[in-house]
This record gives structure tokens, sequence and C-alpha cells, in this order.
């Protein structure tokens, strides 16, 4: 821990121990020695409710249970996708703009709520939806929130749909010399060394961090008879003359002392991004596809 306390000082000169977690300190490292001229939105309750709806995680399908007996199975996994996007790709910048009716997709770089079609023939869909608490990609008709971009390569994939509203940022390349930096250093060293794994996790955790919820749960010990089974408590534990409570509260991310540094719409773009590339790489298989998950076939 000292050695990499030192190493993290001299690298970046931050104080290791600010950091509780691999995801703070990367987001840190971003902040302190990456972050450019480029505005990212800090996400308020209203973005954050609304592009929470498009954040979902990785495209998890089997498509063919059996293989024949005595065939060869090749697994293939991409090389940091999340880090490979983030790299690569052009992420929400700027100020929120909200907007209800139709729009040109093609003009527009952000997020929507949309009517979807999905031909009932897809063997391969792309677009992941909710449904009974299960995520799932769908064919039919739906109503959901998806990165515009995600969206535009669906299109090109069979999928229809109507615009009801949306909100659009400005974009850029925000984490090139970032992920490259931290890739690199990587490199230097061997799997083997502590090294390796530590720039590997700085670099897939950073996005995690910009989608933190800001709702969190309060904890408080109240006596026995302060309890009162009228309120919608999260949960409650008895501890013999006190209860242990637990209620839901909105962290204030309005006020500047409690402020939140998180930008839903970076970490919902990141996840959208790779979903893109590994299907691209799914439909390359098709004919022979087994199984899917987040970076790997």
């Amino acid at each position: 821990m000292y050695k990499f306390a030192e190493e993290v000082f001299n690298l970046y000169s931050l104080n290791l121990t600010k950091y509780p977690t691999l995801s703070s300190l990367s987001f840190a490292i971003f902040r302190s020695n990456f972050l450019k001229d480029e505005i990212i939105p800090i996400s308020n309750i209203k973005d954050f409710n609304y592009v929470s709806e498009s954040y979902r995680g990785g495209h998890v399908d089997v498509y063919r249970p059996f293989n024949k007996k005595g065939t060869k199975v090749y697994c293939y996994d991409i090389n940091s996708l999340y880090p490979f996007v983030m790299a690569n790709k052009e992420f929400p910048t700027g100020v929120p703009k909200y907007f209800t009716g139709p729009r040109d997709l093609n003009d527009l770089f952000g997020f929507i709520k949309v009517n979807v079609t999905c031909p009932t023939d897809m063997y391969c869909p792309v677009l992941l939806s909710k449904v009974e608490g299960k995520t799932i990609a769908p064919v039919g008709q739906w109503t959901g929130t998806y990165f515009t971009e995600e969206f535009k390569y669906a299109e090109t994939l069979g999928y229809n749909f109507d615009i009801i509203d949306g909100v659009t940022f400005d974009k850029a390349n925000i984490f090139y010399d970032f992920i490259n930096t931290l890739y690199n250093q990587r490199l230097q060293y061997p799997k083997s060394d502590p090294r390796n794994l530590i720039a590997k996790l700085l670099m897939n955790t950073a996005y995690g961090r910009f989608g933190m919820s800001p709702y969190i749960e309060s904890y408080s010990i109240i006596n026995k008879e302060d309890f009162d089974d009228s309120i919608n408590y999260l949960d409650s534990i008895d501890l013999e003359n006190k209860t242990l409570i637990s209620q839901g509260k909105i962290k204030n991310i309005e006020n500047s002392k409690y402020m939140m540094n998180i930008s839903i719409s970076i970490a919902s773009a990141v996840t959208a991004y790779s979903r893109i590339e590994i299907n691209k790489l799914k439909l390359q298989f098709i004919d022979n596809l087994l199984y899917s998950d987040t970076d790997s076939v």
C-alpha cells in the first residue's frame, strides 16, 4: 500500500488516503490530470432521472445452448472494451437541452425516449429493455429511452421508431489521453505484476463513477417508542429497546457544499457504445454464435 501510494503521488500528485476506492481514485486522476476545456455536465435530479432510463449494462445472451458433439468452441474476448470506446468515441458535454416532439435522429446527439418497433424475426436484437424487472433484448413494440448513437446503429438493422422527447448535448472526445496513459502504464508490467491489474482497474472503473446515483440511504438508531409504523421505512432492525431504520434520501446536489460530481450521460454512453461494438462482432459470427456477454463471444 505504501509503494502504491508513493507511485500514485509521483505519477499524479494525489494523496491515496483521500480515495477509498479505485473508482474514486480513477475519477480523481482524470479530473486533476486530464480534464481539458470541455464542460462535462453535472447531472441534477431531473437529468439523472431522465438519462438513467437509458443506462444499461452489457448484453448477455445464449443463442444456441448446444453445439455439435466433438466440434471446437472458440472464445473471443475484446481487449479493454470500455476503455477502447472511451478513448475513441465522443461523449456528451455542454449544457443539456430538452425537447419534445418528433426530430430528425441524424441531427441529435444525446438521449431520446421513443416508441420502438423491432422486426419479430430479428435473431440478434441489439436494444435492451427492462421487462418485469429483467433486462432483455426484445422484439416487437415497446417504449424506451436510448442513447442516440445506439439508436442510429439500431436503425441500420431494421428498427423503426417515433421520437417522443429527448435531451441533447454537445460532444467531444474527452478520454483519449487519460485512457492511453493508463494503457501504456499497464503494458509496462506483466500480468503477474499488481501494477498491471491496478492500471486495468483504473481504466475500467472511471466510467462507473460518472454514473453514481444521487439517491442514498440514510441510517439512524431511534428509541423503540419513536418507531412509527405509518412511515415507509426502507428497512428496520429490532435492537431490543431501540430500532435501526433506513430511509431513502436524495443527496442535495444543488448545494455546492454537497455537490456530487456525477454525469449519468457519460456512463450511459460508455455502455451503449460498448453494446454496439459487441453486436457488430456477433453479427460477423451469427451463423455459429453460441453465446455472448459484455465483451466476449
